[in-house]
């Protein structure tokens, strides 16, 4: 697939999240899960997502440590240990739309990766993908969101 790859300038974002390592099988269960947990804990302050679900990876032997969630308005607490607030990085963000199967997201990360070579950009932290549609979407987009250093 073709991607085409687009800077946004965009502002740091308060977040809800629950975290954990995850097996490459378990991923599914695991973004239900932790969406779930923080949609709970969002509705018991009567708040709601400033945004679409998102999650971040990092690669580990077994699998997975994966950060997912929603963004949220600032303010926002969490009663549950397992839910935490974090914050989304704001600056130069590298984006782009993969549509498909969430297995095949790999090369939405290589032509990024692509991308910031060819430009001479380098990453200025972690990635996440924000998801646009769920999986019962035949083919749903993720737009992958990747902070580069300011020139």
């Amino acid at each position: 697939m073709p991607y085409e790859i687009e800077v946004v300038h965009s502002l740091s974002q308060p977040a809800l999240v629950r975290g954990g390592d995850v097996a490459h099988d378990g991923i599914p269960a695991f973004l239900g899960e932790a969406f779930g947990a923080v949609m709970g804990q969002l509705a018991a302050q009567g708040a709601h997502p400033a945004g679409a679900p998102f999650a971040r990876y990092a690669l580990i032997p077994a699998g997975f440590v994966i950060e997912a969630g929603f963004p949220c308005s600032p303010g926002v607490t969490s009663a549950d240990p397992q839910v935490r607030v974090v914050e989304l990085p704001g600056g130069e963000l590298a984006t782009c739309l993969h549509v498909g199967a969430f297995g095949q997201i790999a090369g939405a990360y290589q032509a990024l990766e692509q991308w910031m070579r060819d430009e001479g950009r380098e990453p200025a932290g972690q990635p996440w993908e924000e998801y646009l549609d769920g999986p019962e979407v035949a083919l749903p987009r993720t737009v992958v969101r990747w902070p580069i250093k300011a020139r």
